[in-house]
Parts: C-alpha cells; structure tokens; sequence
C-alpha cells in the first residue's frame, strides 16, 4: 500500500471518472495510471550505447576475496575480537 497527496481538483477529476463508470474505484484508476506510465517509460528508454573503442579490449579477471586477503598480515590473536 502507498499513500501519497494529490491535489483537490485531481481527486475531484478520478471520483468523476469512477462515477461515470470508467473505473471501479479510485484504486482501480490509479494502478491503470502507473502502469500505463510504467509502459511508456519502458517504451521510451534509451538502450545502452555502444563503445567501439572498448569491444576489443581484455579486461582482468576480479582479484578473489581469498587473494586480496592473502596479501594483508595476520592480524593479532590477542584481547577480544571487535
């Protein structure tokens, strides 16, 4: 559930549309309204660009957690651990 302000006259406008049978209640309205907004945010977002200059390029395998800890000395074994 989401609760958010809208403004009189937009609450007014909805009730209408509810009344005159377009939607079942106000609920009903407002998922119709987000996911049409949704849809059209979809259909209008940009696809990644592409970057010729890096297709070619060899990128270095991620260094392990095991190995980036190989490299830091022990730590002491001494008092209690925080």
């Amino acid at each position: 559930m989401v609760a958010f302000r809208l403004p009189a006259q937009d609450r007014a406008a909805i009730q209408r549309l509810v009344d005159e049978g377009h939607f079942h209640n106000r609920s009903d309205f407002l998922r119709y309204a987000i996911k049409t907004a949704l849809k059209e945010a979809q259909r209008n977002a940009r696809p990644a660009p592409v970057l010729p200059d890096l297709e070619a390029v060899d990128l270095p395998e991620p260094a392990s957690a095991r190995g980036a800890n190989a490299r830091r000395p022990p730590r002491a074994r001494k008092g209690v651990n925080l």
